[in-house]
């Protein structure tokens, strides 16, 4: 049986923006449709930064160098990378459902592979087959919002799943060394593995198909094409490079705080996450303005309103830098506050390139998604390299994050060009 035999019928949008299928408005509202949602989401995070503690713990037990050990996480974001642009693709011709169940089915045997590993290689094997299940969450979430919500009423909730994906690396830290004490390096493995069997279940049992479009190819050629014609969708490209920028502006600072805490203000490396948690706290409060006023306020607003705030915040940050103020907070508060207007401006950019691309939405969130960890991954590499080069000065690291945020907004005007015409949205190439 196809998707489309089993999928909601396309029966429009009603008044209220919102898609009239009665199988999608029972899910809005629904206690488990957002828990879903808010657990895959958060679920490729907390798996990463929950497995981080146990690194010292791997080593040890199978005798191997840091950098061995290290490959448990290099090559898993590897895996994340590819498999994101594979699932968006393949959840528009199969429906989300079915891919979704995979994906956390892959996590999940993943995570017992790897909390039953001998060897150094079946754990690193173990990870990656963890990571490339869990990376569904992301994508396939923004485009099953879609779906239920609609591209005009997307990003409200989209701005409350993006506050989850930003919760899931605080407490993964904290989950993992609990684990690693309590049990041993394979700890954070079982934890995450009854994580994913709890909603691996919910989904099986709660989550319907939310996807009525199945007349489209899977061949290479055919995700080739529905690539390229993303690429050359001003509307997305506007929306995601705004998005990609953004982010990226966060991973300038994330590249070289630690060397401004520790080389420019003195402070030992323990005292890195105490200034580091207003960053978090920050963007999850903008977040959770955007997932109460998003839909009210729109994308344009929402972006508009975020980035003059980053901007401003930004430019504060580097005034700080080049004054005589001793105290890393003074640093750090205006970097807090940019991380406000990025999780205010970050979901009007995810929910605007999404909707850009309806057809083909799983594509879309796959392709931003590998975007942003491209992309943040050569900033990350780039401004601590420069800012470990030069110790002395918190100018390598804030420079490159004031160029980005005032670089994103130049991008979304000169693509998206809010203010007159909208770009037309290339919902899907041509067969």
């Amino acid at each position: 049986m196809t998707k489309a035999e089993t999928g909601p019928k396309d029966t429009g949008t009603a008044a209220d923006g919102l898609p009239s299928d009665p199988r999608l408005a029972a899910l809005r509202g629904s206690w488990a449709f957002y828990a879903i949602m808010l657990i895959a989401v958060g679920l490729g995070p907390l798996a990463m930064s929950s497995f981080m503690p146990a690194l010292p713990a791997v080593q040890d037990a199978f005798g191997v160098t840091a950098d061995r050990a290290q490959l448990a996480i290099s090559l898993s974001m590897l895996a994340i990378g590819v498999f994101t642009l594979i699932y968006g693709p393949l959840s528009d011709r199969f429906g989300r459902r079915p891919i979704l169940v995979f994906a956390i089915g892959l996590g999940l045997f993943g995570s017992i592979v790897g909390a039953l590993a001998g060897s150094i290689e079946v754990v690193i094997f173990g990870r990656i087959l963890q990571a490339a299940g869990t990376a569904a969450g992301v994508v396939l979430a923004r485009a099953i919002v879609k779906d239920v919500y609609g591209p005009e009423r997307m990003t409200g909730v989209i701005g409350t799943l993006t506050a989850a994906l930003m919760l899931a690396p605080m407490a993964g830290p904290f989950l993992g060394g609990f684990a690693v004490a309590r049990f041993d390096w394979w700890g954070p493995f079982a934890v995450i593995a009854a994580i994913t069997a709890l909603v691996w279940a919910l989904v099986l049992l709660r989550l319907p198909e939310t996807h009525h479009f199945a007349d489209r190819g899977t061949s290479t050629a055919q995700m080739a094409r529905d690539f390229g014609g993303l690429f050359v969708n001003r509307a997305y490209m506007g929306y995601a490079l705004h998005g990609v920028v953004v982010q990226g502006a966060f991973f300038a600072f994330l590249g070289g705080a630690p060397y401004l805490v520790s080389d420019v203000y003195g402070q030992p490396p323990s005292a890195y996450g105490a200034y580091f948690i207003t960053l978090p706290l920050g963007f999850m409060a903008g977040n959770l303005v955007a997932g109460i006023w998003g839909s009210r306020i729109g994308n344009d607003r929402l972006i508009a309103l975020g980035t003059l705030v980053s901007i401003a915040a930004t430019a504060a940050a580097l005034w700080v830098a080049q004054s005589d103020l001793a105290n890393p907070y003074w640093l750090f508060a205006p970097v807090g506050l940019a991380m406000i207007g990025n999780g205010l401006a970050l979901p009007g950019s995810q929910s605007g390139s999404v909707a850009a691309a309806p057809l083909i939405a799983g594509s879309a969130s796959g392709l931003f998604s590998a975007m942003q960890a491209l992309f943040a991954a050569a900033v990350l590499q780039w401004v601590g390299a420069w800012q470990g080069a030069d110790a002395g000065s918190a100018l390598p690291t804030l420079i490159p994050m004031t160029g980005l945020m005032v670089a994103a907004p130049l991008v979304y005007a000169a693509l998206v060009r809010p203010w007159g015409r909208p770009a037309r949205a290339v919902t899907a190439p041509a067969e």
